[in-house]
C-alpha cells in the first residue's frame, strides 16, 4: 500500500489564494519536494506545478492548469535560439483531442534521424484529406522508389508540360490516357494520344 503521508518534515507557506507546498503527497501516493498550488476558492483546484520525488515519477515535474498555458519567450535570443524542449530519450507526445495543433514560422523543418532500418522515418495518417500548397516548386526525392497508389484514381494535371523521365522511358508533352475509352474522350482522340505516346517512346 502507497504511503499517503506527507513527508515528516512537511511545510506549508501560504494564503487563501495560493500556497507553497514540501514533502506534500498526491492523490496517486507520489510525494512531491515541492508544490506551489492555487487555493483561490473561485479558482479551479487543479491548478498547481508539482517536483515528484518517488516512485516512477521520481524526478518528473508537473504543470497543470486549466485556462490558457502560455510561455513567451524570446525577446533576446542566445546565438539565435530562443526555445528549446529536447528529450533525452522515449518519446515527446503532443495532442489536441477536441482542438487543433498551429505550427507556423519563417521556416519549418522536419527532420528524421535513424538508422534507415527500423527507424528514421516519417509517418503522416489521416482519416480525412491532406492538402500541401506551394506557391514555389515542389520537390521530392528518393534515394530508392518513390510509389503513388491511390484504390480509385491518380491525377496529374498541369497547364504546361507534364514528363515522365527514365532509363527506359521518356513520356513528354503528351495527353494519352492509360486506360480504356471512357468518359469524354472520343475514340479518334484515344488514338491520336495513343500515336504520340508512341512516338514519344525511345525510337518511336
Amino acid at each position: 500500500m502507497t504511503d499517503k503521508k506527507p513527508s515528516w518534515d512537511f511545510s506549508r507557506i501560504g494564503t487563501t489564494q495560493g500556497e507553497l507546498r514540501f514533502g506534500d503527497v498526491h492523490l496517486d501516493g507520489t510525494k512531491l519536494a515541492a508544490l506551489i498550488r492555487n487555493t483561490n476558492p473561485s479558482k479551479s483546484s487543479d491548478h498547481f506545478m508539482g517536483f515528484g520525488s518517488s516512485g516512477k515519477f521520481n524526478g518528473s515535474t508537473w504543470n497543470i492548469c486549466p485556462g490558457a498555458h502560455q510561455i513567451i519567450c524570446g525577446k533576446t535570443p542566445v546565438d539565435g535560439i530562443s526555445f528549446v524542449t529536447y528529450a533525452e530519450n522515449g518519446d515527446m507526445i503532443i495532442g489536441a483531442p477536441n482542438g487543433r495543433i498551429r505550427i507556423f514560422a519563417k521556416d519549418i523543418e522536419l527532420t528524421s534521424t535513424g538508422d534507415s532500418n527500423s527507424t528514421g522515418f516519417i509517418q503522416m495518417n489521416a482519416n480525412g484529406g491532406i492538402e500541401i500548397n506551394s506557391r514555389a516548386n515542389i520537390n521530392i526525392q528518393s534515394a530508392t522508389n518513390i510509389n503513388v497508389a491511390a484504390e480509385k484514381q491518380v491525377q496529374v494535371i498541369s497547364p504546361g508540360n507534364v514528363k515522365i523521365r527514365g532509363p527506359g522511358c521518356w513520356f513528354e508533352d503528351t495527353d494519352f490516357i492509360f486506360g480504356p475509352i471512357v468518359g469524354t474522350i472520343p475514340p479518334l482522340g484515344f488514338l491520336d494520344g495513343l500515336k504520340r505516346l508512341i512516338g514519344s517512346l525511345p525510337g518511336g
